[in-house]
């Protein structure tokens, strides 16, 4: 799984999120993430991780004074 980026954040599908083509594959992975409760929790609370420590009040003050060139 490739890496990709989400609001300037890191993140690798099916460790940090997971996404869905269409509404077979949709379904499939309900399926499957209900039925594997440890895995799904990892990810989510990996997830959580990754854009707790990314996005934070800190964080959004410098970038606000960034753009209005401070």
């Amino acid at each position: 799984n490739a890496p990709e980026e989400i609001r300037g954040v890191v993140v690798v599908p099916g460790e940090d999120f997971d996404y869905y083509d269409g509404a077979d594959d949709l379904l499939a992975k309900i399926e499957y993430y209900l039925s594997h409760e440890k895995e799904r929790q990892e990810i989510a609370h990996n997830g959580f991780l990754k854009m707790q420590t990314a996005h934070t009040y800190t964080k959004r003050l410098e970038t606000m004074m960034e753009i209005a060139g401070f």
